[in-house]
């Protein structure tokens, strides 16, 4: 094997060492995060549920003043508008309007779908991380609104009620703070752990300053 050939390989290697050493060392630390937050927990759905609720025992029959209600803390804490719809299925779906058309589109991002529960009296909302939240209300169903929902349900489903599906991830009250909190902290950790790195790994590989 002629010296440049061997120099070249010797060369390549030590860009692979480099890359795989970098991935392990940065990759990790970015996933690890449980960084869940920021990615779809822009939504309390505790506190979307009762605000739900007492805008439903309001007696109005339709939504289109609960979109001015999600659109602000404690329910909502992103920066994006949501726009609220109701669909065929009589679910209430919020979301981002991405493409500009009008109605819920499947290219627009889902922020939260609330479905009534006729059967168990409550409310079921869900966030776009598939993480569900049931809020019981007995009473409730007799106002207009539910009413309304209930009769989609029934034409949509064929005579049936919505259930929510049996593998339902049931967070339970004050899950948000606890994951704002959670999200926080491993921000926090995450910024720390990467600055150390980079400076020691600034000597070997010559990361950074």
């Amino acid at each position: 094997m002629k010296k440049s050939s061997m120099w070249l390989g010797i060369f390549v290697g030590t860009l692979m060492l480099i890359s795989v050493v970098a991935c392990c060392t940065f990759i990790p630390a970015a996933t690890n995060t449980n960084d869940v937050y920021a990615a779809g927990s822009e939504v309390n759905l505790e506190e979307l549920t009762k605000a739900y609720e007492t805008y439903a025992k309001t007696g109005k029959e339709d939504i289109a003043g609960f979109e001015e209600v999600v659109n602000r803390p404690p329910v909502y804490v992103g920066k994006d508008r949501v726009s609220v719809k109701m669909n065929d299925a009589g679910s209430v779906v919020g979301y981002k309007d991405d493409n500009g058309q009008v109605g819920y589109q499947q290219t627009d991002t889902q922020v939260f779908v609330i479905d009534a529960d006729k059967e168990n009296e409550q409310l079921v909302a869900k966030d776009r991380d598939n993480r569900y939240y049931r809020h019981r209300s007995p009473g409730l169903f007799t106002y207009g609104l539910m009413g309304y929902m209930i009769g989609r349900q029934r034409t949509y489903y064929g005579g049936r009620y919505y259930r929510a599906p049996a593998s339902a991830n049931y967070v339970k009250s004050g899950y948000h703070s606890r994951l704002r909190s959670s999200s926080s902290r491993s921000s926090r950790s995450f910024r720390s752990g990467s600055s150390g790195t980079k400076r020691r790994s600034g000597g070997g590989f010559g990361f950074g300053k």
